[in-house]
């Protein structure tokens, strides 16, 4: 999403915007990190100032859920509640505090607000055995689940670890 201080914009929003392209600076310091080069190596040739900015229309983004469960968390829980929720359902990180980000470092957790392989395999398991107690058969409960971990994939927006664990599980169900 992309926030302008007085309008926030979602995935799939069409805007019309209005601005002047600057140029991207070249490094000032001989041998130090060279942020023309570094975003040159992105594809990216200019920074936008923006003059105006108008939403027209709207259609469907790819990333509409991670974003409507993201707005869902932050308007039905406080800050605090929220930012930790989402770190930890949908690594979403950027909104921790400082404060909570130090002590989450000091305890030793950070590892499970990062979404990888254990948060799949509790998805897999619980899925696992709820399906199991309604006696679905083997391949329909894999399809299940499969079709499940699918979603959580896109509400993650796509992360790589869970595409990494979906892959191995797809595999894993296959041989």
């Amino acid at each position: 999403y992309f926030n302008d201080s007085s309008n926030m914009y979602f995935s799939g929003d069409i805007l019309y915007i209005e601005g002047n392209i600057k140029q991207i600076p070249k490094a000032h310091y001989e041998h130090g990190f060279n942020y023309y080069d570094y975003m040159m190596y992105q594809d990216v040739v200019g920074k936008l100032e923006v003059l105006y900015i108008e939403k027209v229309d709207h259609t469907f983004g790819i990333n509409i859920f991670h974003e409507k469960l993201s707005t869902y968390i932050r308007s039905n829980f406080k800050h605090k509640n929220a930012s930790i929720i989402e770190a930890l359902i949908i690594g979403e990180k950027h909104n921790l505090d400082s404060d909570i980000n130090k002590q989450i470092k000091l305890v030793g957790i950070s590892h499970l607000f990062v979404i990888s392989g254990l948060h799949i395999e509790l998805i897999n398991k619980a899925l696992d055995r709820f399906l199991s107690l309604l006696k679905v058969p083997n391949r329909i409960k894999h399809i299940i689940i499969l079709v499940i971990l699918l979603l959580y994939f896109m509400i993650t927006s796509f992360l790589v670890s869970i595409l990494r664990v979906i892959i191995s599980f797809i595999f894993n169900k296959i041989f």
